[in-house]
C-alpha cells in the first residue's frame, strides 16, 4: 500500500510535536498489509444491486507493518528549555506492526462495466495471461468500495523493531505498550472506523489511480494476433484447435506432437497445470488430492 493514500499521513508524515525538550517527527516510508491468506470465511457475489455486488469475508489476522523513520532534535521552540540547540540529529529507521485477529467484513462491490467495451473483447487478448487482467480491467467505467462493515475480535499490541539505540528503543517501546494498556478498548471499539474510513478509502483511491489510466487511453487491450505459422507447418489445416497446445505447457504440448510454441496463449495451459497440481494429481494417500477437497 502506499502510505499517501492514507487521510492520516500527510505528506509522508504520521506524527510530528515539538515541546520544550525535543523535536520528533515520524515519516512513514512504505506500508504492508499482512494476513490475506489466513481467510477463513468467504462467500462472494450476493447481488444487493444493480450495479454492486457483497462479499462476506472473514480472517483469522490481519496486520499492518509500518516501516517508519524517527527523527529527534533539539527544539528550536520559542519556550525550549535548551539554549543552544545546534544541529545534533537523532535518526532511527524502524519497524511498527499493528493489527487485529479474528475480522470479519462485509465488502460492497460496485462495478460499472462498459457492456459495449466488453462485447467488443477479443478471445486472443483473453488467452494471454500478461492481457487478460489488462483487457478486463479496460472495460471498467467505475469501480469502488461504497461500504465496509467491519466486526474486531481483538486488537494486536503494537511493536516496534528495529531500534540502533537501547534507550530509544526502551522509550518508544513502553510508552507504546502503556498506551496499548490504557486504550486498548478504545482501540478495539474504533478498529471497525479505522477500515470503514481510513481502509476504505485507500483502496479506492488505489483503485481509482490505477482505473484512470486505462480511461486517459494510458493502457488498454491489446489485440492479439494468433501465430499458427509453427503451427501450420505441422498439420494440413489451421481450421481446427490442437487442444496439445491449448492445454498443455510447451514442453509437454510438443513432447505430445502439438508445435509447444503456445498459439493459442498461456492461460488455459496454466488454468490446466494448477488444476492438475492441485486436485488431479495423488496425494499422500495415493488418491487424486480431489478427493481430499471434497470429503
Amino acid at each position: 500500500l502506499n502510505a499517501a493514500d492514507f487521510a492520516f499521513v500527510t505528506d509522508g508524515v504520521l506524527w510530528e510535536n515539538e515541546d520544550k525538550l525535543t523535536n520528533t517527527k515520524i515519516s512513514v516510508n512504505k506500508v504492508q498489509l499482512l494476513g490475506l491468506d489466513t481467510l477463513t470465511r468467504f462467500r462472494p457475489f450476493k447481488t444487493v444491486g444493480n450495479y454492486t455486488i457483497e462479499n462476506e469475508l472473514a480472517w483469522e489476522y490481519l496486520t499492518f507493518e509500518l516501516d517508519a523513520t524517527i527523527e529527534i532534535q533539539p527544539s528550536r521552540a520559542s519556550d525550549s528549555v535548551i539554549v543552544n540547540p545546534g544541529t545534533t540529529r537523532v535518526v532511527e529507521d524502524v519497524t511498527i506492526k499493528f493489527g487485529v485477529e479474528n475480522l470479519g467484513a462485509i465488502a460492497s462491490l460496485l462495478l460499472a462495466i462498459n457492456q459495449d467495451l466488453l462485447e467488443s473483447l477479443q478471445l486472443g487478448s483473453l488467452l494471454q495471461s500478461e492481457h487478460l487482467l489488462k483487457c478486463l480491467v479496460s472495460t471498467l467505467m467505475h469501480v469502488e468500495i461504497p461500504a465496509l462493515s467491519v466486526f474486531v475480535g481483538n486488537v494486536q499490541e503494537p511493536t516496534l523493531q528495529g531500534f540502533v539505540s537501547p534507550g530509544l528503543d526502551r522509550v518508544f517501546s513502553d510508552s507504546a505498550k502503556a498506551a496499548f494498556q490504557m486504550y486498548e478498548a478504545v482501540l478495539l471499539q474504533a478498529a471497525p472506523a479505522f477500515f470503514q474510513i481510513a481502509v476504505r478509502d485507500a483502496i479506492n483511491k488505489r483503485m481509482e489511480e490505477e482505473l484512470d489510466k486505462f480511461v486517459q487511453g494510458r493502457e488498454g487491450c491489446p489485440v492479439v494476433e494468433v501465430d499458427v505459422e509453427v503451427f501450420s507447418a505441422l498439420t494440413d489445416s489451421t481450421d481446427f484447435v490442437d487442444f496439445r497446445d491449448l492445454l498443455l505447457e510447451p514442453e509437454a504440448a510438443m513432447a505430445a506432437g502439438g508445435s509447444g510454441t503456445q498459439p493459442y496463449g498461456d492461460v488455459m495451459a496454466t488454468f490446466m497445470l494448477q488444476m492438475t497440481e492441485r486436485f488431479l494429481n495423488s496425494g499422500d494417500d495415493g488418491l487424486p488430492k480431489l478427493n481430499s477437497a471434497l470429503v
